[in-house]
């Protein structure tokens, strides 16, 4: 598209006429909007160092609060992150990715008693038919293993064919 266009509105003028003359004319407004310039990537700024004070009591100075000097360290810096399913397999292997590395050195079993809840959505609707037994889709989940951006969760599903019926 030539770059001139982009920005303006073009107009296209249309006569419909029949074999006994009648006509109608129809005009057609198409707007070509410019692209929107991407917007730059947040950037963090530079960590400052900040002073961390503690005070300390000591038998050596009776009592007495003592500042020591000011130690400087640098402050946390927060990353947003976020997850998505990478991939289910056909056996239950869930693998969820996430946006950043993790710390992976955490205890699995707090992930499977605090960290997450999993549950199913029924999709279009099933839910609200006649005869739907929710129960029917209860399942377990186990995490086997965090290996830094990847979360793998073995799920178990009693009814499997409950879970993804297929439409007729």
């Amino acid at each position: 598209m030539p770059e001139s266009l982009l920005g303006t509105e073009v107009s296209i003028k249309v006569l419909v006429e029949d074999q006994l003359g009648a006509s109608n004319s129809y005009t057609v407004k198409i707007e070509i909007p410019k692209p929107k310039e991407p917007e730059p990537e947040p950037v963090a700024p530079p960590p400052k160092l900040i002073p961390v004070i503690e005070v300390e009591e000591t038998p050596e100075n009776d009592g007495q609060w003592v500042l020591p000097i000011a130690e400087e360290k640098e402050p946390e810096i927060i990353i947003n992150c976020t997850a998505s399913i990478f991939s289910i397999s056909a056996r239950g292997q869930l693998d969820i990715r996430f946006s950043t590395e993790m710390l992976t050195t955490i205890n699995l079993t707090q992930v499977n008693t605090t960290m997450i809840d999993i549950y199913i959505v029924p999709a279009e609707n099933r839910h609200l038919s006649d005869g739907f037994n929710i129960t029917k889709l209860n399942f377990t989940w186990n995490a086997t293993e965090f290996y830094y951006d990847t979360l793998t969760i073995m799920l178990d599903f009693p009814n499997p064919s409950y879970v993804s019926i297929l439409k007729e």
